[in-house]
């Protein structure tokens, strides 16, 4: 059965959406679902709000926040939720993320089969293809995944490279949409390239997501060739792996290098934007095969979504990423491939001698960032985002 969003007499829908861990992900969806009073109600961890509060800090009237507390317990959460549905009556009920508590949120969409609802899938394999393990939390678990996948209405990736993983478990059963992660941010200055290269690299220090000895083995070729890097590691660190890295970058004796860690906390919002801003590429060294979830293997760009491809998007910068990473088409353009550190370092030097190259493939990547503002992804889902915002 079709179920269609309810729209208000004057052309508004009121969204319930609900997040815990990406923060980027769901001020995505503010950004997107704020035209014609939308009214917007976002049920939230307070770490989210936090990054939210500081993203919006002069748009706070665009969403309503509801904050769960810390370590609430699953029935509590549920039964805010179901309150928070009564209470605003919304047209379109949208799931940004699901790590825990899917037997609850299953049975909620069927509680509310009337309303339209729409998951946003981040681990395929860990929500499609999870096995039944030993002990009662993990039945509960495979049980809940099994029936949120049926209580769902529609999906959404943040990436169009994971489509077809996903079609290969539903078929064509529910549509799929496919809407970034993250709009195209057009306040983002150009910054040339001069004496040395700047290189961020987004995310928290996790070995599971990205390959840090390879970063390592890059500023050791880069000193070898007298190439001036700069490299941001954007993110938090909160593991004995996290602090093994920064650790070792102490160690390091560089000359012609330099590479900037932070607090263990990560970055504020503020200090992110920055680093990214100032920065020439994005750097991705992608862990592409992982298991984060329950031991099952994910495919970054295939069957696992990767938030630097957004940053890409938000920041309108080139990148560089291995060339076994899966990368949307209308962003292949601004994104060098590589198969080893040497490559990277035979790039880069290219566009340190020629900067106007630099430029050429800065102004490409302003043209694909393009087509992820606002307008023209709402254009491209009308089915979510209705046409009176045209």
């Amino acid at each position: 059965m079709t179920v269609h969003s309810t729209y208000n007499a004057t052309g508004s829908i009121d969204v319930l959406i609900y997040e815990m861990e990406h923060y980027e992900v769901i001020a995505t969806l503010i950004k997107l679902f704020s035209y014609n009073n939308n009214q917007i109600t976002c049920v939230i961890s307070h770490t989210v709000y936090e990054k939210l509060d500081e993203i919006f800090s002069h748009d706070r009237h665009l969403y309503t926040p509801i904050i769960l507390p810390e370590n609430t317990n699953c029935l509590k959460t549920f039964l805010l939720f179901q309150k928070t549905i009564k209470k605003t009556k919304p047209g379109l009920i949208f799931l940004s993320t699901v790590s825990h508590n899917h037997l609850l949120f299953a049975f909620l969409l069927k509680n509310n089969s009337r309303v339209r609802n729409i998951l946003t899938v981040h681990d395929i394999n860990c929500l499609f293809a999870a096995k039944r393990q030993p002990g009662f939390k993990n039945f509960i678990r495979f049980i809940g995944k099994k029936r949120l996948v049926n209580a769902v209405n529609e999906f959404n990736v943040i990436a169009d490279t994971m489509v077809k993983s996903l079609h290969q478990y539903i078929g064509n059963q529910k549509p799929i949409h496919t809407i970034s992660g993250a709009v195209y941010n057009a306040d983002n200055k150009f910054n040339p390239l001069r004496q040395s290269i700047k290189l961020a690299v987004p995310g928290s220090i996790d070995a599971k997501r990205r390959n840090y000895q390879e970063v390592f083995e890059l500023l050791c070729h880069a000193e070898e060739h007298n190439l001036a890097l700069e490299i941001y590691f954007a993110g938090g660190y909160a593991d004995k792996y996290g602090n093994a890295i920064v650790e070792k970058v102490k160690t390091l004796h560089l000359k012609k290098c330099r590479i900037h860690t932070f607090k263990p906390e990560g970055l504020s919002q503020t200090e992110f934007d920055y680093c990214l801003a100032q920065s020439h590429f994005i750097y991705m060294p992608c862990v592409i095969q992982t298991s984060i979830c329950q031991g099952i293997e994910e495919i970054y760009g295939e069957t696992k979504s990767s938030g630097n491809i957004s940053d890409a998007i938000q920041f309108a910068k080139p990148f560089i990423a291995p060339y076994a990473l899966k990368i949307p088409d209308g962003l292949k353009s601004s994104c060098f491939m590589y198969k080893n550190s040497g490559q990277i370092i035979s790039f880069l030097s290219l566009m340190l001698k020629q900067p106007s190259l630099y430029q050429q493939l800065y102004n490409t990547a302003i043209e694909n960032a393009s087509e992820f503002t606002t307008e023209k992804i709402r254009a491209t889902h009308p089915s979510i985002f209705h046409n009176t915002f045209l």
